[in-house]
């Protein structure tokens, strides 16, 4: 696709080609009617043909313009992009920092927890005993009491 510079000189270089050919069609002028009449011909067929001409130029430079207005479009929405993941980027550095130090805390908050969990069970009275522990228990203290007195009335049987 030629660029807009060789479209101008292109367009200069016609115009004057144009205005010389005019300057010797009008230098060659003849009173016969018939010729004016070819002559007129041909000055609005170089007309129309600059007409046209012009129109096909100005027609390439509004689809250059457009074409340009959408490679900017999606410039404008690739820099657009960019700032987005900048964006979304920091959001996660800053949502990483945040969920670290939240386990951070978590993990001193739990040790904090087993210390005193595991102070407060080595200060803690036993454990209530179990049925089957209560009643030997019971027994023990029963025979205790119990085995001095029955001594006692087996000495007494035996004098």
């Amino acid at each position: 696709m030629a660029s807009f510079q060789e479209l101008s000189r292109s367009d200069v270089a016609c115009s004057s080609l144009l205005e010389s050919f005019v300057a010797l069609v009008n230098l060659a002028r003849v009173p016969d009617t018939a010729m004016l009449s070819d002559v007129e011909a041909l000055h609005t067929q170089v007309a129309a043909s600059k007409v046209v001409q012009t129109a096909e130029t100005l027609m390439d430079t509004i689809d250059n313009l457009e074409k340009s207005a959408l490679v900017g479009d999606v410039a404008v929405g690739n820099q657009n992009m960019d700032e987005y993941d900048v964006r979304l980027k920091q959001a996660r550095e800053q949502v990483d920092g945040n969920v670290n130090a939240v386990a951070d805390e978590a993990r001193a908050l739990l040790e904090r927890c087993e210390k005193h969990l595991k102070a407060s069970l080595a200060s803690a009275k036993p454990a209530k005993p179990t049925r089957e522990q209560a009643v030997n228990e019971a027994a023990k203290r029963a025979a205790d009491t119990l085995m001095p007195q029955l001594a006692g009335k087996r000495a007494k049987r035996e004098t």
